[in-house]
């Protein structure tokens, strides 16, 4: 049987987040819960599955590259994205040459 809601480590797990990033998510109010009383003056928060999955549709912090990889902003001039271009093929890194995009393809070199 499927759970209807989950813990904050379950819905972490679910989400693929660190326990306090959702927590965070929690606080600020773009995760909502349902406090659920575990003993006098104790309680816990819940995640609802619809909620997890609505979190996981708007959720912007997830890499929008396929491979889920990270993109990096570096400022360069031209000398100076030719001197890194020239260190990686130096250094036996000539494939990360090919990942350098220009973020501003139409300015002149």
């Amino acid at each position: 049987m499927d759970k209807s809601s989950f813990s904050i480590r379950e819905s972490s797990v679910k989400l693929g987040v660190s326990e306090m990033y959702l927590r965070k998510m929690i606080n600020v109010g773009k995760i909502e819960t349902v406090k659920v009383s575990i003993s006098p003056k104790v309680w816990r928060h819940e995640v609802s599955s619809s909620e997890l999955e609505r979190f996981k549709t708007r959720s912007s912090n997830r890499s929008s590259r396929e491979d889920g990889r990270n993109k990096f902003v570096i400022y360069l001039t031209p000398t100076e994205l030719g001197k890194v271009q020239k260190s990686l093929k130096e250094s036996g890194m000539g494939e990360i040459v090919k990942l350098l995009v220009r973020s501003n393809p139409s300015k002149s070199e």
